[in-house]
């Protein structure tokens, strides 16, 4: 069932979608009444309706802040609905927007009263009331220089006000996770305004240099047969990066859960690490965010480790 926005080109063909509407919740003394507010929202571009085959359920909000505020409800069909399958369909509405609080704008003392304060809801000078919570969880993904665009992201959700228990991330998203965490956004964005090739990897000078396809291939090839000859290419300088970039201390009292997945070699294994509750952290954000398919081995309590394309042995 998908909730969709009322415009008035569809009401105004499609007239037939308040004939015979009836109110579920008393916002209005009359069905009449609150047909006509109900179009007025309409041409306000405030009404959002959900249809199926049976009824329909048509409903119009206007934002506060945090707080979503439903100003009206109207149902029609063959099916008897229950308040609580109603209010079922606007809480899930509300939190696709991770508002912070729900109101239903009318005041009542009937047996609806009871009903809703076992609900959640508590009425005050609005209406009815509930607060919304949640329990969400942020996964960033790998994609190299791309990941670039989840600080933008991380950014926009803080603006937004919404906030997050847990971060689940791979590859470049795991930099990003550990930036995050120490909810600096300066510093994640100096780091991606000025970061380098050479800050990741020991890759060779001449691959700076080099700008032709057909150089560039060359360069590459060449950077894998190195790379398989010496066991491969040195991650020495992420290594260096996450030690100065990243606060233990902070990744370590942040009430945020932070998890890396990661691969055990031997019977490709999935094992789970809590960053968040184990020491010298900076070893396995660093194998998790080493991106590059030959990486060099990195040894760690002798076991192998497979991180997304990344194999490490760490100690």
């Amino acid at each position: 069932m998908e909730i969709k926005k009322l415009y008035a080109s569809i009401l105004n063909k499609n007239p037939i979608l308040l004939t015979r509407t009836k109110l579920i919740f008393p916002f209005y003394s009359t069905h009449s009444e609150a047909k006509e507010k109900m179009k007025e929202a309409v041409y306000n571009q405030n009404c959002w309706y959900i249809k199926t085959g049976n009824w329909i359920v048509l409903f119009s909000i206007k934002w506060k802040n945090q707080r979503l505020e439903v100003e009206n409800l109207l149902y029609k069909g063959s099916e008897k609905v229950t308040w609580l399958f109603i209010l079922q369909i606007i809480e899930k509405f509300a939190r696709s927007y991770f508002v912070s609080k729900i109101t239903f704008s009318f005041f009542t003392k009937g047996v609806l009263f009871p009903w809703l304060t076992s609900q959640g809801y508590q009425q005050d000078e609005h209406g009815f009331s509930k607060e919304l919570s949640y329990h969400t969880a942020l996964v960033l993904s790998g994609g190299g220089a791309r990941g670039a665009y989840q600080i933008g992201a991380w950014r926009a959700l803080k603006e937004l006000g919404i906030s997050f228990e847990m971060i689940t991330s791979t590859s470049v998203g795991t930099l990003n996770a550990a930036l995050i965490m120490m909810n600096d956004e300066t510093k994640a964005q100096q780091l991606w305004y000025k970061i380098s090739t050479e800050q990741i990897l020991a890759f060779p000078q001449a691959a700076a240099t080099n700008y032709s396809f057909k150089q560039l291939t060359r360069q590459l090839r060449s950077l894998s047969k190195t790379a398989m000859k010496e066991k491969g290419v040195s991650t020495l300088p992420l290594q260096k990066l996450m030690v100065q970039t990243l606060d233990e201390a902070k990744l370590k009292t942040s009430s945020i859960k932070f998890y890396i997945c990661t691969t055990r070699l031997k019977g490709l294994k999935e094992k789970v690490v809590a960053i968040h509750s184990i020491k010298q952290s900076w070893k396995w954000l660093t194998a998790s965010a080493a991106f590059f398919q030959r990486c060099s081995l990195y040894e760690f309590k002798e076991k192998i480790m497979l991180m997304g394309v990344t194999v490490m042995i760490f100690h």
